[in-house]
């Protein structure tokens, strides 16, 4: 299982007390940006530690409110797109995001059977 979210203020500080737990993936932005949880922890790791991945992850971020499971990647917005090239970028982050896990998670996995 796999769950990404944005981190919360509170967050550093409920972890620090013994509450939740985060895995780091060693990329500052990413752990700042993001509250990681994983069965898997290595395997998450190296999946966003991928270039790519870690990429088009920031770029989503930007784009809204984003949070991950193992069946969907979510992006929720405070705001009206009001432009369609708007709301197109913000859908082609997520794409793309989408996309770049997929592909992560097949090399990866392909490499541990090798």
């Amino acid at each position: 299982g796999l769950g990404i979210g944005p981190q919360r203020l509170t967050d550093p500080l409920l972890q620090s007390f013994g509450f939740g737990s985060d895995i780091t993936i060693h990329h500052p932005a990413i752990d700042a940006a993001f509250v990681i949880q994983a069965h898997d922890p290595s395997h998450v790791q190296q999946v966003l530690f991928d270039p790519t991945v870690t990429q088009t992850l920031l770029a989503a971020r930007d784009a809204g409110r984003l949070s991950i499971d193992d069946e969907r990647v979510l992006l929720s917005h405070d705001g009206w797109a009001r432009e369609p090239r708007e709301l197109g970028g913000r859908l082609g982050a997520v794409h793309r995001l989408a996309l770049a896990l997929l592909d992560a998670r097949r090399r990866h996995r392909a490499g541990a059977r090798s």
